[in-house]
């Protein structure tokens, strides 16, 4: 009976399906965890263009997107290593300064989220009928309907 010593998964602060379904297998069985996509590819860049890196992020060292974004991911017990991919050196400086300070706890982690809940409500909330109606159609599936629960499928 043979299991792996670690797997790779994609996860960042807009996509948490694994905290619910991998990460607590993983820790159960002593696997460790790679993240893949931190940054969501370029999900998470269009989201927070124009906006400044919240200020109470410098409580954990956080000075930039890169930064918030790796130190959300590296910040989940059952995260061993966080690999973001950049080709671009500046990029690659910025992603090492990560390592330093200290990594948020589960009280910031809750408030990281809960900003971008916000930032993408409020973005919705800007777009117009037709536009949300054409963007729906580009990222979702499908969608499916239990009783009170809603779990929306995104397009590979």
């Amino acid at each position: 009976d043979e299991r792996p010593d670690f797997i790779g998964i994609d996860y960042a602060v807009d996509n948490l399906d694994a905290e619910q379904t991998i990460f607590p297998l993983a820790q159960e069985r002593g696997i460790a965890v790679m993240v893949y996509m931190p940054f969501g590819r370029t999900r998470l860049w269009d989201r927070v263009e124009g906006h400044e890196v919240p200020a109470w992020a410098a409580d954990f060292g956080a000075t930039t997107w890169a930064q918030f974004f790796l130190k959300f991911a590296a910040a989940h017990p059952a995260v061993t290593v966080v690999t973001p991919a950049t080709s671009r050196a500046h990029h690659m400086v910025d992603n090492m300064t990560t390592a330093k300070g200290r990594l948020p706890d589960e009280a910031e982690r809750r408030r990281h989220l809960d900003a971008q809940k916000e930032r993408l409500i409020r973005d919705w909330d800007e777009l117009d009928f037709e536009t949300r109606r054409d963007a729906i159609r580009e990222v979702v599936d499908r969608i499916e309907v239990d009783g009170e629960d809603i779990r929306v499928f995104l397009r590979p």
